[in-house]
């Protein structure tokens, strides 16, 4: 338990410092975090035998966000990117699979999940400007850790309810509850740490936001416990003492990221 927190606190810290600093760094940090990720997918993938062909996704994992940045921002940078990707991805499993047919269609897979989930986080961070990009990134990065974590606790503490227990056996109602609070919890505090970045979110938006993040985060964390369940996996990684791998950490914030990018291209 002390390990998890610890490591948990630490992941926290480098996730705020991405989400303060921006930029470069943010673009960097986060290529690392999308292909460690892409390794982890590798794990459910390939959990019964198949072989496939992921070189391109890691290609794209570490490259989209530095296109976009340096593109100004320009989609049309990032889609020729993914277009070439998956062309040399598809050739690539073709020569690649021999006897290994089946697994054809799952070397594609990667790109839908988690790679399009990352690209809503760079464009979150980079393509708005910088006070609203600040909060809403943080809204969709930070809502669902902060769900999570409350979700975590408050499941242990209380827990009573099984919620969806075949999918994942030790969530339970009070937990997801709870996770609902933490993520409405992390949106009243960012509320009162925008203004140093000059943040224009109403206090009744990020509470919306934030409680919107802790209950998709339930969801996000349930839809990789069915990968894992499917693949006979605990965990997609275990570099991650107490955590996981990256795509255990970050499997809330994956469901978010495109709902908080919508509704942010909405209302601009």
């Amino acid at each position: 338990m002390l390990v998890r927190i610890i490591v948990g606190t630490l992941i926290a810290l480098l996730a705020l410092a991405g989400l303060y600093f921006g930029g470069l760094f943010y673009v960097a940090m986060f290529a690392l975090v999308f292909m460690l990720a892409v390794y982890d997918s590798r794990h459910y993938i390939e959990a019964d035998g198949k072989r496939t062909f992921l070189v391109p996704v890691y290609v794209f994992a570490g490259l989209f966000g530095f296109v976009y940045y340096f593109s100004e921002h320009s989609f049309a940078y990032v889609a020729a990117l993914a277009l070439l990707c998956l062309t040399v991805s598809v050739v690539g499993q073709v020569i690649a699979s021999r006897d290994n047919v089946p697994a054809a269609p799952y070397a594609l897979l990667p790109y839908a999940y988690p790679l399009i989930p990352a690209v809503c986080l760079i464009v979150l961070r980079c393509g708005f400007p910088e006070e609203f990009a600040m909060t809403a990134a943080s809204v969709a990065v930070l809502a669902p850790l902060g769900g999570d974590t409350l979700a975590f606790f408050g499941g242990r503490l209380f827990g009573k309810h099984r919620f969806f227990p075949h999918i994942s056996p030790k969530k339970t109602v009070e937990g997801a509850i709870s996770g609902m609070l933490g993520g409405t919890i992390v949106g009243l505090c960012l509320y009162f740490l925008q203004p140093l970045w000059g943040g224009p979110f109403a206090l009744w938006a990020l509470l919306l936001l934030g409680l919107l993040c802790g209950a998709l985060g339930q969801f996000g964390d349930l839809f990789a416990s069915c990968l894992k369940r499917g693949a006979g996996l605990k965990d997609f990684s275990g570099y991650i003492p107490g955590h996981g791998g990256t795509l255990d950490r970050i499997d809330s914030v994956l469901l978010c990221a495109p709902v908080i990018l919508a509704i942010c291209l909405l209302v601009t």
